[in-house]
């Protein structure tokens, strides 16, 4: 039976409304909202107020998504399953997985099994002024909550000032932006230009000043308990969606990328909150990469990509037991042993989520640490790879980079032919007797990507752009590529999106790669470059690659990111390319 949705909101033009296009009005909203709470909330705490004053009254305590419990019931009359009874019971138990590590709901599972068996939506009501729940048979259950609710909305009320409204804002901010980015409805929406701003002098003690401001905030943004320390990043899930998530322990998204930002501005800083803040950061990763380890189908899901998957956790581990100390690189055997269970079971070829990255993490252990399991694990991958990408002959087919081949790879670093070619190329340095066909696949697929990037310059980004595949031919001699194509970025201008995967530090750093090999024009290009990054992050006009520029921690297209583009052009020769997982001596 079909329900229609109610008439109940404003249809101007005859057209749904999105919230982004409301978004100042929303937040000017909360801000009073706000604002009157943190000024008068006491008059709501008071004994005549009214929190006291209904704390002994039911009210309903929402355990889960009633959209989940309506699907439960959904898929468990399904004709196949009515007669089954245990069957069902299937249905339900997906309540005990969901619950594995939260004792409170798992305490209510018997009560929700139940009424899904008489065919009701669970309910449960609790008073405010206690840590008992009521299920909807009656039975009171003790102790179930961590904390009552009125002793909890008095701490919150206590500790409203204007840093929490700042971080309530975010959220709210966040996603809208989120649900924007991935709405059908999504339409062009106008947004503030960046005025001009002069290039200054790119000196290394002023780019690292910058680099520290910006580790300062994300430090203001950390959310601390426990020992342990993340973020809330806006992430991207899948395509053109995004969500507002805690932080995953991944390098580009997660709090591996920040970790390792952090620690290299303490190595250079001195600071030592930084080292610390990072320390907690990364703590819950020796647990999770035994959990890993253990469980192959649980790798498979973390995929081996070293932006997106275990890859780039490994290549975080390794660089953090440089600049923390020995400690991470305890886990670095599990880490590994994960490595390979994702990478056995990925059908992906590229940097970013596939095979590529788990052979350059791989690659990058063996040279800093010389680990004999490192170098096997490598050499698996690596013939793996090959294969993948060459033809019955042991060569790389013509169309490899661009659409003469179907499903074939694009030209860019992130999922295309240079993050592969970077990758073989990695491998052929470690075996340099044996490697002979991974260097020639290497060299073509990067010939087609640079071909294909070459004709479409206007795109000078690191992931999907040219600038990628310039920096893997800067490792090549002679150059590849056709005649006339470039092999490095064009000296374009600067743009406020100074993110590296998608923005201007992610282009500088094919020209950083370039600088370091002695190219003297490229050397001249990224001083001016680099003045003109600078200005932008001390004018606080940069930008994030994120949905409506949301400024978020991430490394890939965020604050971390930022952060660590500037460490790079400060210290090029002790702050690795964490876009190429290189080394210092790399």
């Amino acid at each position: 039976m079909f329900s229609p949705g109610a008439h109940n909101r404003p249809l101007p033009a005859g057209r749904f409304l999105e919230g982004a296009d409301n978004r100042a009005a929303l937040l000017e909203g909360f801000r009073a909202a706000y604002a009157a709470l943190a000024a008068d909330g006491h008059e709501l705490l008071g004994e005549e107020g009214p929190l006291v004053s209904g704390a002994d009254r039911p009210a309903r305590l929402i355990a889960r998504a009633t959209r989940l419990y309506a699907a439960l019931l959904e898929e468990s009359t399904h004709p196949s399953l009515l007669g089954d009874a245990l069957a069902r019971e299937g249905v339900f138990a997906v309540l005990w997985t969901e619950s594995e590590h939260d004792e409170a709901r798992r305490r209510l599972i018997e009560h929700e099994t139940a009424a899904l068996w008489r065919g009701d939506v669970p309910l449960f009501t609790h008073r405010p002024s206690g840590t008992a729940v009521r299920a909807d048979d009656g039975t009171w259950l003790p102790g179930v909550l961590p904390v009552a609710g009125l002793t909890s909305v008095r701490g919150k009320i206590a500790r409203m000032d204007e840093v929490d409204c700042h971080d309530q804002e975010w959220i709210i901010t966040a996603t809208i932006a989120a649900r924007g980015a991935g709405s059908p409805l999504r339409r062009p929406r106008s947004e503030l230009a960046v005025g001009p701003v002069p290039a200054v002098a790119p000196d290394a003690s002023r780019l690292l000043a910058a680099a520290c401001g910006i580790a300062d905030e994300l430090a203001a943004r950390a959310v601390r308990d426990g020992g342990r320390t993340n973020w809330l990043g806006l992430e991207r899930v899948s395509g053109p969606h995004w969500a507002v998530l805690p932080m995953g322990a991944g390098l580009a998204q997660g709090y591996c990328g920040v970790a390792l930002f952090l620690a290299h501005t303490d190595a250079l800083a001195g600071a030592g909150r930084y080292a610390a803040l990072a320390r907690e950061a990364v703590r819950p990763l020796p647990a999770l990469l035994k959990a890993l380890a253990d469980d192959p189908e649980l790798s498979a899901a973390a995929g081996p990509g070293a932006y997106d998957g275990l890859g780039g956790i490994v290549y975080a581990v390794l660089r953090l037991s440089a600049l923390l100390g020995p400690g991470p690189a305890d886990c670095l055997p599990d880490a590994l042993t994960a490595l390979g269970h994702a990478a056995s079971a990925s059908p992906e070829p590229g940097f970013a989520g596939g095979t590529a990255g788990a052979l350059t993490a791989a690659a990058a252990v063996h040279e800093a640490t010389g680990a004999p399991a490192a170098l096997r694990l490598a050499d698996v991958l690596a013939d793996r790879l090959l294969g993948a990408v060459t033809g019955a002959d042991g060569s790389v087919p013509s169309g490899a980079g661009g659409s003469g081949r179907p499903n074939g790879l694009p030209a860019g670093f992130a999922d295309g032919a240079a993050g592969i070619a970077w990758a073989l190329l990695r491998y052929a340095a470690r075996r340099p007797r044996d490697t002979a066909a991974h260097t020639a696949a290497a060299r073509a697929l990067l010939d087609t990507a640079l071909r294909d990037a070459g004709a479409a310059p206007a795109d000078a980004s690191w992931s999907r752009g040219l600038a990628g595949a310039a920096a893997v031919a800067a490792h090549f001699s002679p150059a590849p590529g056709p005649p006339g194509v470039a092999v490095r970025p064009a000296d374009t201008g600067v743009r406020p999106d100074l993110s590296l995967g998608q923005g201007t530090l992610g282009t500088l750093e094919a020209l950083a790669v370039h600088a370091g090999l002695g190219d003297r024009a490229a050397t001249d290009a990224l001083t001016r470059r680099a003045g003109q990054a600078l200005a932008l992050v001390e004018a606080q006009s940069h930008r994030c690659a994120t949905p409506d520029h949301v400024p978020s921690p991430g490394l890939l297209d965020g604050l971390s990111g930022i952060g660590y583009g500037l460490l790079r052009l400060a210290h090029p020769g002790t702050v690795p390319s964490v876009l190429l997982l290189s080394h210092p001596d790399h």
